[in-house]
């Protein structure tokens, strides 16, 4: 929805604006971005009459072209705005990065072109989910609770260290 949109572009223009060195969308956290909203069906009712999306398989390429252009359009909007603003301020360009799903394929199914957007400068670091990394967050996590209890009280140096190296296992899953 137009709304929805200028209401995100706002908001990573006020972040945009603290003069930091990059805003980040992370698509990740949210099962899709775009479905069958209002926006989405009157485009592909346009483009393909008579045929409803919500009928096709998940990966039909006329939907997923559709959520990509959709996305598309508001990356390059986003890159387009936060360029004009900084420049206008005398600030230095602003990094776009973009946490989407581990592999090009499911990206793509979720809106996320980038192929598209690394090849026209959109997003200047794309960072891809892994599975592998929440499983190390977890297992860091633990360690980090468990670990260092049963470490006896007068080790102290040996706590210590087995807790920065449990929270530097937690930050590599992280990162």
């Amino acid at each position: 929805y137009p709304e929805v949109r200028q209401y995100v572009l706002d908001q990573f223009s006020k972040m945009a604006k603290t003069d930091c060195d990059g805003v980040e969308m992370i698509f990740t956290r949210v099962t899709a971005t775009v479905l069958f909203e209002k926006p989405f069906m009157d485009r592909f009712v346009a483009k393909y009459p008579g045929v409803d999306p919500r009928e096709l398989p998940v990966a039909d390429k006329r939907i997923v072209d559709i959520r990509c252009a959709i996305m598309t359009e508001f990356v390059e909007e986003l890159r387009e705005r936060l360029d004009r603003e900084r420049a206008a301020r005398g600030q230095k360009r602003v990094n776009i990065i973009a946490r989407v799903h581990a592999t090009v394929f499911n990206s793509k199914i979720h809106g996320f072109d980038v192929e598209e957007w690394a090849k026209r400068g959109l997003v200047d670091k794309l960072i891809a989910f892994m599975v592998l990394g929440n499983v190390i967050m977890i297992v860091s996590s633990i360690l980090l609770y468990f670990g260092t209890r049963v470490i006896p009280a007068d080790a102290t140096m040996v706590k210590y260290v087995c807790f920065v190296l449990f929270y530097a296992l937690y930050v590599i899953g992280y990162t």
